[in-house]
């Protein structure tokens, strides 16, 4: 999968490891899918059922960015979640 400057340098986890480790699943993902680049983006959604205990690894992941200060660039939007008194 090609990859500019800028997306190899985060792959190379110059943009911190965490958001470099994130770079490794997106070009599994375009590998496996035989995707030649990655795309320009103008939104995104984080999927994920909060409270679920089979996302543990996926709230790690997610603790690991924030950790690191990474921030999204284009609007992103989440699942909704319950009310936290129910």
């Amino acid at each position: 999968m090609m990859l500019n400057d800028e997306q190899q340098a985060v792959l190379n986890g110059e943009a911190g490891r965490a958001l470099g480790r994130a770079m490794e699943a997106l070009v599994a993902y375009g590998n496996a899918f035989g995707a030649r680049r990655l795309v320009p983006i103008k939104s995104a959604h984080l999927a994920g059922t909060f409270g679920a205990a089979p996302f543990t690894a996926y709230y790690s992941v997610l603790a690991r960015l924030v950790a690191e200060g990474v921030t999204c660039e284009v609007p992103t939007t989440v699942n909704p979640r319950p009310p936290s008194h129910v």
